[in-house]
Parts: structure tokens; sequence; C-alpha cells
């Protein structure tokens, strides 16, 4: 809302004649917004760039916007910072380290790698709570009981410095991508893409608020837009990594394999023939009565947890992949959308994507032999990719 408004914020004051030693409105409101951006608060420095995005946006009068505000995102999106909101969780892990060096020390182990270091970053505290520290009692010929408080102690570690880690790219994905995002909405691209490109792309793979999902789909189709004329131009690169992610979620995208033996019309599907969905349903009623049985008299097991949900605390590698899925869904969905007639002008490789192995592959004479013949592993990812694009494209068209 501050971003939409931005533009009425800035208009000059009734009444005031602005002489050169005056400081205009857009200068002021610039400078406000710059004291966020400087700060190592992840919140401030995302929120402050959605503001420029909006503002940019809601007035296009504003592009390239104010060199200081230009200057300073481009700075923001290549450095490397702890977040204030981390600033505790680091605190407690520094001291930690430094204790379970000490400890170390105490009982002989050595460290040279840290003798001497001041300054400890997540790197070096992964690397001290993993390969530097394990099996000590076998490297170090340790009493078996000095060995296990040590062991016991670097899982700690090692447990503290993961949910550091999560916390501290939690934060850096969103705030990455929104100053990449205010970067593509001023039209202030640097001439080196790949600071602007990576955070969007980030944030599409790894980001779970699916509404910063889609604030990101938005900015990369903008970005799009922006570099179709450039050459080289990275847009080709950036599409067929869409279309890849989109197939990485298995529970919507079946993996092909060539079958061994021969097909039973008896099943009801096996991966290359056969009816998926009534598959699937097969799948997940086996899985739901698989679950747990309840003895005589026992109450029946109430709970709200759906399906999904339980295989996804079962499997943490499937709820990536769905993130993934989805931020490539809102991408693809948002691309046809903004481009609409101009798609194939401007994107050719969207289009590619779903007409080249149809129109290839799917002739008459080939069509005809498919039950005999099995495509080739690497022809049947392209077909899934072809429909999976399809499928996700065709009703924004």
């Amino acid at each position: 809302m501050v971003g939409l408004l931005s533009k009425f914020l800035v208009l000059p004051a009734p009444g005031i004649v602005y002489t050169e030693d005056m400081e205009s409105p857009v200068n002021c409101y610039s400078k406000v917004l710059l004291g966020h951006l400087s700060s190592r608060s992840a919140l401030q420095r995302s929120i402050s760039a959605m503001v420029l995005s909006f503002w940019a946006l809601g007035d296009p009068s504003i592009r390239p916007g104010p060199e200081m505000l230009r200057e300073k995102l481009k700075m923001c999106l290549n450095e490397c910072i702890y977040y204030d909101e981390v600033g505790i969780l680091f605190t407690r892990l520094l001291q930690e380290s430094r204790d379970f060096l000490a400890t170390l020390k105490q009982y002989k182990v050595p460290i040279v790698e840290y003798e001497g270091l001041k300054v400890l970053t997540l790197d070096h505290i992964q690397a001290l709570a993993t390969s530097l520290t394990e099996n000590l009692k076998n490297k170090q010929g340790l009493r078996p009981k000095v060995a296990e408080m040590i062991e016991s102690r670097r899982k700690g570690l090692q447990m503290s410095c993961s949910q550091t880690s999560s916390e501290q790219n939690t934060f850096n994905i969103a705030t990455q991508a929104a100053l990449a995002g205010a970067v593509v909405c001023l039209n202030c691209l640097p001439e080196r893409l790949n600071p602007v490109i990576k955070p969007i792309m980030e944030s599409l793979k790894r980001e779970e608020v699916e509404i910063l999902q889609q604030l990101s789909a938005q900015y990369l189709v903008r970005l799009l837009d922006e570099i179709v004329e450039r050459n080289p131009c990275p847009n080709n690169k950036i599409i067929t990594n869409l279309g890849t992610l989109l197939k990485t979620d298995t529970d919507f995208t079946p993996k092909i394999v060539i079958p061994v033996e021969p097909y039973e019309s008896n099943r009801c599907a096996e991966a290359y023939l056969g009816i998926l969905t009534l598959s699937n349903q097969e799948k997940a009623l086996t899985v739901q009565n698989g679950q747990a049985t309840r003895g005589p008299g026992r109450p029946p097991n109430v709970s709200e947890v759906t399906l999904e949900e339980m295989r996804e605390a079962e499997d943490p590698q499937k709820k990536i992949n769905r993130v993934q899925r989805i931020g490539a869904t809102f991408a693809i969905t948002e691309i046809c959308r903004y481009f609409g007639d101009d798609l194939k002008r401007k994107i050719p490789k969207i289009w590619e994507l779903m007409t080249d192995f149809m129109r290839e592959k799917l002739t008459k004479e080939a069509t005809s032999g498919w039950l005999t013949v099995k495509l080739a592993e690497e022809q049947m990812g392209e077909l899934m990719t072809s429909l999976q694009v399809t499928e996700v494209a065709f009703p924004n068209l």
C-alpha cells in the first residue's frame, strides 16, 4: 500500500517554490528508504525493496529511480551479511562453538585450522561440527567416556548450526528476491544479470510462502521482458529451467520407466501403460490402510492430518519438490498472462517446449507404433516436459 501511495507522497507541497538549495520531496523520501536499505534487518530491507517495486509500478515516471537508491540496491544484492533476525541464534552458536573448541583443546584434540581464528562464520562452524570432528574416537584414540561426551556436544553444535543456517537462508531468500525485484521494477538492470536472476529463481525454487513466490514470478516476467533484446539473452535457459522444475514433484509428474515385464491387462496401471490417476488412488488407499491397526476395544484414531502432510513429514525431499513445482507453475502462468499474443514472438522457447516434441514425434506414422516400440528415456523426459508445460500454459493463453 505504501508503495502504491508513494507517487502521492513525493508530490511537491502546494504553495512552496523549491529552489536549488532545497531538497525535493523525492530526495527526502529516497533517504528514508535508503536508511532502511542500509540496515542489517532482513525485514527492513525486504519491505523497503517492495515499497520501491510498487512505487515504480504505480508511477512509471520515477523509473529508473534516484541514483542513490539504484546504487544501494545493486550493492545490497552483492552483500553477504548475517541478518539481525538471526542475531540471537548466531551469538548463541558462536558461544557454543568456542566452548566446544575449548573442550577439544582440554583433551588435546588439535584443530589447527582454528587456532588464532578470531571470526567464525557459519561455514567454519559447520565444518567444525562435521568433517573436522567426526569419528574422533578412532582418529585420536580417546577414552570411551570422553569420546561419547565430545560426540554428544558435536551433535548438539551441528543441530544448532543447522537451525541457524536454515533461519539465515529463509530470510536471505526472501530479502534478496525483494531487492532483485526492485531493480527489475525500476528498470535499472546491471550489466551482469546473474545477481538479479539468481535470487528470483532461488525464490521460485525454495520460498515456502506462496504469496512471495507469486511476487517473484511477477518480477521474473518483467525481467524476461526487459532483457529480450540482450545478446546473449538468458531467457531460453530460464524457461528451460522452469520446465525442469515443473516436473520435479513426483506426486504430479510420474517417473516413466520402460517395463521389463510385459503389461498385464488385469493390472490397473504401471509406469508406462495404464490409468495413472487410478494407480495413484490405489497407492493412496494402500498408504491410508497401512497407517496403523487399532487393538480390540480401542477407539478409532482421529486425526486431521491429511495424507499429503503425512507424506511430506516422512520425506522432506517431497516438500522441496512440491515448492519447486508450485514456483514453476506460478512463473509459467504469469509469463503466459503477461505476454499474451506476444508470447510466441518474445518468449519462443516456451512455445517450443509445448509444440516441438508434439510436432516432430507425434506424427501419424510414429504414434501408430507407440504401443509396440517404447520411447527412449530422453524422449520420455521431453514428452513429459511438453505435456506439463502445455497443461499449465494453455488455460492462460
